[in-house]
This record gives structure tokens, sequence and C-alpha cells, in this order.
């Protein structure tokens, strides 16, 4: 009996309560529900919302790009033949060689990276370039882009219209940078450029080749380096007694020399020895 009353007590109130709201609510005393503005604001509240997510993942990602270009970017490199007499060789870090004339200019990054081998260059240089089938080597130039794989070239690119490209061995691919002309040289060809439009001859001689390596410039270089190119234009064969003599750093000039003279000089420099047997010269401490 009791709980009968207590439950209509209850709804007595109840009733009493919706009385009175409804009566304040046609009085304008309490604002009148909008169901379709409650909508909108929670749609707005839900669109703020998501841009400000969108906003906060950008600024995540953006920041782990920030990082991850610092970690793969290398430091970039400058060399410039300033020497009027001598052709600078320059060893790049994947075993390309580069003989710099005079006035030659080359930027390059300390280390390369995975997808391909990219430097700038101006001036007049022959190229030995290490094979890597999957990271082509490309030099940026006044006036083309040049494409290989691993090959040996000249080049010649000056502020201007002065380009001319002579293939030593395998396969050049040049674009001309005004109209997207796109041609590829084979050893023993030379292209060059004249009036806006790459033209193709056979190489009239090889001397041109030769004049790179007859007086050179080692600055700084590693005694590794400088046996790797006097072994590429010689007819003798290098080698080192301990691989550690490798990492000797040396700055040295041959003018003209011979294989036999050369490391004579290095010998001397770095106070090691040298033994000749048949074809093979071995250096050892």
């Amino acid at each position: 009996m009791e709980e009968n009353k207590i439950i209509s007590d209850q709804i007595n109130i109840d009733k009493a309560w919706d009385c009175l709201h409804n009566r304040l609510e046609k009085e304008d005393l309490i604002p009148v529900r909008n169901v379709e503005s409650e909508k909108k604001i929670r749609r707005l509240k839900l669109f703020v919302r998501s841009i400000a997510a969108i906003i906060i993942l950008l600024m995540i990602s953006s920041i782990a790009i920030h990082f991850i270009s610092r970690k793969n970017t290398s430091q970039m490199m400058f060399v410039e033949n300033q020497d009027k007499n001598n052709t600078l060789v320059k060893t790049l870090n994947d075993g390309t060689t580069v003989f710099l004339e005079p006035d030659a200019l080359l930027n390059f990054p300390e280390k390369f990276a995975s997808g391909f081998r990219l430097v700038d260059f101006k001036g007049d240089a022959l190229f030995s370039v290490k094979k890597d089938s999957k990271r082509p080597f490309m030099i940026r130039a006044e006036n083309v882009i040049i494409e290989v794989v691993g090959t040996t070239f000249n080049v010649r690119s000056f502020t201007g219209d002065t380009f001319e490209l002579s293939v030593k061995e395998g396969c050049v691919a040049v674009t001309y940078k005004k109209n997207a002309e796109h041609i590829l040289v084979y050893a023993g060809e030379t292209v060059l450029l004249n009036h806006d439009k790459l033209e193709k001859k056979q190489t009239p001689d090889n001397e041109k080749f030769t004049t790179y390596v007859q007086n050179m410039r080692f600055k700084d270089e590693s005694l590794d380096n400088i046996v790797k190119v006097i072994n590429l234009i010689s007819d003798k064969k290098i080698v080192f007694s301990d691989e550690s003599l490798k990492n000797r750093m040396l700055t040295v000039t041959f003018n003209n020399d011979n294989t036999q003279s050369m490391v004579e000089l290095i010998c001397m420099a770095l106070n090691l020895k040298q033994t000749t047997s048949g074809d093979t010269i071995l250096i050892s401490q």
C-alpha cells in the first residue's frame, strides 16, 4: 500500500514539473528547443574537430618529413680547379673519377642518394663513371642533362651555347633542356650543340682523351684513389702489400710522368718502398 502511494506521488511530481516547464516555455521564459539548430551545431563541432585533426596530422607529417630529409640529405661539396697548368683529379664517393681542366667547376653530394647520382658541372672535364645500373649518373650542365650508367666520356659545357661531348666507352644519353631533344651517343661519337639543335658526328681521334691525364694534380686524395687512376691509364698494375696503406692521404702532381716515375714520387712523399716484378709494382711499408 505504501509502495503504491510513493509511485502515485512520483507521477504527480512529474506532471507538475511538465506543467511548469510548458508554462515557462509558453511565456518565453526558457528557450524553445530547436532540433535543427542543435543538429547544425553538432555538425559544426564535428567539422571543427575534423579540421583540427587534419592540421595536427599535417604538422606531424611535416615534422617527420623534415627529419627524414635532414637524415637523407648529404652535405654538398664544391670543387673548382684553380690550377692553370694541371688537371685536377677528383674521385667521388661512388668511385667515379673526374678529371677537371683549369676553371672547371663541380658540385656534388658528399654521399650519393639511393635513387640516382646527380652532379652539377661547368667547364671542361673527363668523366670515368663507376658502373651502377641501379643508380644512373646524371650531370646537370648549362644547356643539357647528361645521363649514363657507367662509361668514359669528356664534356665541354660553358655559359652560352658552347657544348660538346665525346664518348670513349659505352653510351651516353643527352637531353637538350630548351626543347627536350634527346639523343644517344656511342663510343667513337661526338655530339655538339649547333643553333638550338644537337648534332652527332664521328670523333676525329682519341688524342683528346689523353690530354686530361698528362699533367694531373691530386689534392688531399687517398693513396687508394690515386693508384686506381694510375692503373686506369697504365699498362702496369700497382698493388699494395698492406690494405692499411690505401688510406694514406696525399697531395701530389704528375707532369707527363710514366708509371714508374709516379710510383717513385708517391713512395718518396709517404716514405714507402716499391718493388717491380714483371708488369706489377708492389708498394709496401
